[in-house]
């Protein structure tokens, strides 16, 4: 049975689109279509630019680091490289054991000379502490300078790296605007009449670096 001045329910009928009553909140409205993915003015010149700067950062890093191996292992200061019996060809093993041997013949030679505990014995010792504190000192500051200019040289192939990757997506971007179509100039609407202030015009125009005109606030025509 249909109700009072309603639409026909029955079998085969159609039923009416439901509508909130009054004061009844109405649904979820409907989700907003996927965003799009705006496709970046890339060349395969670009891509190409991109991966020969990163290669040359990864081959330059790579050398850097062999080379600053091979400058522990030379002084022989800090990590594996300071154990003298594993490592007895690095400058600082080669310090001590002069250090060593220059002892032991103060120590020696006083003793021959029949001054092993007196003064001369005690001046000679304090003589050669002071010659391998000096001999340290040079190989520590020589070891620090060369682990500054490691660093520096790595930091300048990653700024090289960088430049290069900007470069490549500058010109990239340049060759995209130039391939751009001219943007069409509008002409400006008429201000109606006894009107005041008018419409706002065609907009405004820019120039790009290749001389291309887009319009300021009327968008990039599409390609």
């Amino acid at each position: 049975m249909n109700p009072a001045g309603g639409a026909a329910t029955g079998l085969g009928q159609s039923h009416p689109a439901q509508r909130p009553a009054a004061g009844e909140a109405a649904g979820p409205p409907s989700p907003p279509p996927p965003p799009t993915v705006t496709p970046s003015p890339w060349t395969a010149q670009a891509a190409n630019s991109e991966a020969g700067a990163l290669k040359r950062e990864q081959d330059t890093l790579a050398g850097l680091s062999s080379q600053w191996t091979l400058e522990q292992q030379r002084y022989g200061l800090e990590g594996p490289y300071a154990d003298f019996k594993a490592n007895p060809y690095s400058e600082a093993a080669k310090l001590q054991r002069t250090y060593d041997q220059a002892k032991l013949g103060s120590t020696n030679s006083q003793a021959a000379a029949g001054h092993l505990y007196s003064g001369h014995l005690v001046q000679r010792q304090l003589g050669n502490d002071y010659s391998f504190g000096q001999g340290r000192n040079a190989l520590e500051m020589g070891y620090a300078q060369a682990g500054a200019r490691n660093t520096s040289e790595k930091q300048a192939a990653e700024n090289a790296y960088i430049e290069a990757v900007n470069n490549a997506r500058w010109e990239a971007l340049m060759a995209a605007m130039q391939e751009a179509p001219e943007a069409a100039a509008a002409p400006a609407p008429s201000a109606p009449a006894g009107g005041g202030g008018g419409g706002g015009g065609g907009g405004s125009y820019a120039k790009t670096k290749s001389g291309k005109k887009y319009g300021v606030g009327k968008g990039r025509p599409a390609r």
